[in-house]
């Protein structure tokens, strides 16, 4: 299977989490940046100008709404994934406010991510 010609940037505070993903990611990504949280996702973000972040919410410094809130006031339209394992309507709400473009239950399902990425990257 060929990968996708794409740099992705992945925001997980989890380390398990975050090795197990980036894992998956990897063999059908052709770029991984890899962040452990917001403020490093951002400062990454910046740096690699990836095409697109899948990111958690709930991380230390800098969470996964506040750095996609800074992403989508400099670029409305950049596709961002959202993981979180918190089904609570105001984070929905404020996700949708953002402009987020997909919201993710945890535990994410490796196929539901892979295609979410496929779909929001062919649309960019």
């Amino acid at each position: 299977m060929d990968k996708i010609q794409a740099t992705v940037l992945y925001v997980e505070d989890d380390e398990f989490i975050r090795k197990f993903i980036a894992r998956v990611l990897s063999r059908r990504i052709e770029h991984l940046e890899i962040a452990e949280n917001g403020e490093i996702g951002l400062e990454k973000y910046r740096q690699f100008h990836p095409n697109l972040i899948v990111s958690d919410i709930k991380m230390p410094l800098m969470d996964g709404l506040q750095m996609a809130r800074v992403i989508k006031e400099e670029n409305p339209s950049f596709p961002i994934v959202i993981t979180s394992a918190h089904d609570d309507k105001e984070i929905l709400d404020e996700a949708k406010s953002i402009g987020i473009d997909k919201y993710l239950f945890k535990p994410v399902k490796t196929d539901e991510l892979l295609e979410s990425i496929e779909t929001l990257l062919a649309k960019s």
